[in-house]
């Protein structure tokens, strides 16, 4: 009996204070960031980008500075909107300008581990930092890219 009543106090109390509206947050403190277009205009710019690199890859195909800029301006497209697509096809571009320069390239090695710990593919990242430590990259981003990725897994 005193148990039921005990449990029914308590729930009477948990009801009462979910009534008050109190404000957390003003809405002006919040409003410039959640303003329609805000984004918009520098996601056009990083399609026009896009576009410019698209065409010079397809005038030379095998040039891996324009692969690298694409996945540069893939990556920027990414964490301004948070297309995963974006992240997935600027991946792509990284992983064939490293294969291009058969892997030697230690910057390169270093942003396609961090995009695969961003990806949760840690196995895959750590097996790039091996990678970049084999082109005899630096010592002290390998050690931090290494700990990121093995701490996850």
């Amino acid at each position: 009996m005193i148990r039921n009543l005990i449990i029914l106090c308590i729930s009477v109390l948990l009801f009462a204070s979910c009534k008050s509206k109190k404000t957390i947050a003003s809405k002006k403190d919040y409003s410039g960031y959640m303003k329609e277009g805000l984004v918009t205009g520098e996601v056009e710019t990083i399609n026009t980008e896009i576009n410019f690199w698209q065409q010079k890859l397809a005038a030379d195909t095998g040039s891996y500075v324009y692969m690298l800029e694409l996945a540069s301006n893939y990556f920027r497209l990414f964490r301004t909107n948070g297309n995963i697509a974006a992240l997935q096809k600027g991946d792509r571009f990284l992983k064939l300008s490293s294969a291009k320069l058969n892997h030697t390239e230690p910057e390169i090695l270093y942003s396609l581990s961090k995009n695969d710990i961003s990806q949760h593919q840690f196995l895959q990242a750590s097996s790039f930092c091996d990678a970049a430590e084999k082109a005899k990259g630096d010592k002290y981003t390998i050690s931090l890219l290494h700990f990121d990725a093995n701490m996850e897994l």
